[in-house]
């Protein structure tokens, strides 16, 4: 078992999900992202920062905010050691 690729292609851009969650959290936000070409998906517990979290990725990336969908939920999903479970995420929506 490799590391999944964090990586998707959005609408001919592509797209490092470890860069986006990294630029949100550079904005204070914690968020995940998860999804598949085309369908970038960003999780939040923070109801109050989706609009925030929309602004920076349209503001600081090419990715059109056609291909994002911002979804909120109770927590991220962690091991015992603290990794984030990328895939425990699409069990959630």
């Amino acid at each position: 078992h490799g590391r999944k690729s964090r990586f998707l292609k959005v609408f001919g851009h592509r797209v490092g999900l470890d860069d986006v969650e990294q630029l949100l959290a550079r904005g204070g936000i914690e968020a995940v992202c998860a999804g598949a070409d085309d369908a970038l998906v960003i999780y939040t517990t923070d109801a109050d920062a989706i609009d925030r979290i929309r602004d920076i990725v349209r503001d600081s990336t090419s990715i059109s905010p056609k291909g994002i969908k911002i979804t909120q939920i109770a927590s991220i999903p962690r091991n015992d050691a603290g990794k984030v479970r990328y895939a425990a995420l699409n069990e959630l929506t």
